[in-house]
């Protein structure tokens, strides 16, 4: 987990990472969610991580189980794409393989620049768009869940 390493620039960058939390849940404080009405007063990062694509490279997509809002910091971004979306960052309701019926699946696309933070619930199906620049995409990505044991196990 860096952001919980000793070393202060990783404690600082979680610590800015912290308060872009709390700017997203004040930007979303009226939304009739149930994730900005649960949303809780402590969170804790439950893991953060480096993320290092070359050429080629790509994350498929996933969501994570563990997280309430998770996110990424990019600190190095390909610049030299045959494509304006390769390397950006999509997001959308289906992911996993699951079974079905349509392929109409609504998706978003971020183009994060260097330097740039993108939240999302932790819940929501995302990936990287693979690139072929010979440069590389660096990010820092995180999850933050409620401190404690919020989370009743379930009886099925």
């Amino acid at each position: 987990n860096l952001f919980k390493r000793p070393e202060a620039s990783f404690r600082k960058l979680g610590e800015l990472v912290r308060q872009e939390f709390i700017h997203y849940k004040n930007r979303f404080a009226g939304a009739d969610c149930e994730l900005i009405k649960s949303f809780p007063q402590q969170l804790e990062f439950t893991s953060s991580w480096y993320v290092r694509l070359r050429s080629g490279g790509f994350v498929d997509r996933h969501i994570h189980e563990v997280g309430w809002i998770s996110g990424a910091v990019y600190l190095v971004l390909p610049t030299l794409k045959q494509d304006p979306l390769e390397g950006c960052f999509e997001y959308g309701l289906h992911g996993d393989n699951y079974p079905q019926n349509h392929d109409d699946f609504p998706v978003g696309i971020a183009s994060p620049a260097v330097g740039d933070i993108v939240l999302f619930p932790s819940s929501l199906f995302h990936r990287t768009i693979p690139f072929n620049s010979n440069e590389e995409r660096i990010c820092i990505a995180f999850d933050l869940k409620p401190e404690g044991d919020i989370f009743r196990k379930s009886n099925y």
